[in-house]
This record gives C-alpha cells, structure tokens and sequence, in this order.
C-alpha cells in the first residue's frame, strides 16, 4: 500500500463521521413532518364552561414552517345560554434541532378572521403557538404509519397525521 492510499484512508476515518456529524441535524430538519392536527380542551371555570374545538395544519421547511390555525370557542354559562366565537389564524414558525428536542419559535402571527388576540375572553383559550414570540421545547414521538405525536417531554398532546 503506498502512502498516498493510506493518506486518503486516514482522511476518510476522519473527515467522513466530522461531515456526519456536521449533517445531521440538516437531515433531521429536513425530516420534519408536514401535518395536519385536532383538539378539543374544556375549561371549567366559575359560573360557565368554555369549549375549543382547534384545528391545525401545518407545512415544514428546512429551519422553519408555516400554518394556518382555526378553532371555535364555545362559552356556556350557568343557564345554558351560549355564545361562539370563531377564530383563524396563520403563523410562521422557526425551529431548531437541539440534543433532545426541536426549539420551536413563533415568528409571526397574522389574524385572517375572526376576534383580535388580544380581547382577554379569546387569548386564554387560543394555543399559545400561534402568539408571536412564544417559543418551546418540542419533543417528536415517531409512531407506526407515517403519523407524529409532538409536544412536551411525557406530555405530547399533538397528533400529526
């Protein structure tokens, strides 16, 4: 073997896991899965109850992604009496890939209809992905199919599918 071969081999040992390592999270991103989600919480309160009926759809990039966000809020008080408000939103996001998690980012939120997210009665019940600025630790739980459970660490409550 002569010593130019050798050369290249020792370059290969070392350059190729370094480029792996370097590469992985790009691929990773990359990875990220595009989605389409629901959710339903309740919030029992004094003197009513309120309902929201959310749904998410969501298209991923290479460091970032964007969404639209509707959900339905349903206030019902002691005597029955109910009233609905109806919300759309669309949002941009910026993520990261870290040692355990993705870090997520709300980049931009932009009201498409529906009341303002600033009326104290709607931004408690709106998720707060879609308010600018939020950002979170994201866990991503791979499940049979092509389908994605996100959320917090032993807590997801996303199902993308």
């Amino acid at each position: 073997m002569n010593i130019h071969r050798l050369g290249m081999i020792l370059a290969g040992l070392v350059l190729f896991p370094a480029a792996g390592w370097f590469s992985a999270p790009y691929v990773a991103l990359s990875m990220a899965p595009n989605c389409k989600a629901n959710s339903v919480n309740v919030f029992h309160e004094a003197g009513r109850e309120v309902i929201t009926h959310s749904h998410w759809w969501f298209s991923s990039g290479m460091q970032g992604g964007n969404g639209t966000y509707s959900t339905e809020i349903r206030y019902k008080d002691l005597s029955g009496a109910e009233t609905v408000k109806n919300i759309l939103r669309s949002y941009e996001l910026k993520y990261s890939l870290k040692s355990s998690h993705w870090r997520v980012e709300t980049t931009r939120v932009t009201r498409l209809s529906g009341e303002d997210n600033h009326d104290s009665d709607i931004e408690r019940y709106i998720d707060p992905l879609v308010k600018t600025a939020f950002t979170a630790p994201i866990m991503m739980f791979k499940l049979p199919g092509n389908n994605y459970m996100l959320g917090i660490n032993e807590r997801p409550r996303t199902l993308c599918q």
